[in-house]
């Protein structure tokens, strides 16, 4: 099964607009065709962004949360990386790497398409299913 880390954004734009592009795409984890990965610092990111930004209760993205670790595999980075500017996106390249995953989905083109990205420079631009959404995948081969 292809394992992928869904970028915060992705996720709380599939939670909160569900008829989204996001949304769809999300479906794939929901349904278990892709293993979504997914780390403490991204739920807290996820939980503090519904609270913040969208008006959530505490609860009900407590309950999000919950919600997507039944379907999500919790990975522990052990290593911290420090390639991109806005920091919590670091946490999704920790996440993929620890978890060894094949595809990063995310909406922040320009931020992961860094050349210099140290441990993540085998991912590359793979597809572009819209101006919103970028699957990065690493190559089952080094090219």
């Amino acid at each position: 099964m292809l394992k992928v880390v869904f970028d915060a954004n992705i996720i709380i734009s599939a939670l909160c607009y569900p008829e989204s592009l996001p949304a769809k795409v999300f479906k794939l984890a929901r349904k278990r065709q892709v293993l979504n990965c997914i780390s403490d610092d991204i739920l807290a990111e996820i939980q503090r962004n519904l609270v913040k930004k969208f008006a959530w209760q505490e609860q009900d993205a407590y309950r999000a949360q919950r919600w997507l670790l039944s379907f999500s595999e919790l990975i522990t980075p052990g290593k911290q990386i420090k390639a991109l500017e806005y920091l919590p996106d670091n946490r999704i390249l920790e996440c993929a790497v620890a978890g060894g995953v094949q595809a990063i989905v995310t909406g922040n083109m320009l931020e992961y398409l860094v050349s210099s990205m140290p441990d993540f420079g085998s991912y590359h631009r793979q597809a572009l299913l819209s101006n919103d959404i970028i699957f990065l995948c690493k190559p089952s081969k080094e090219i």
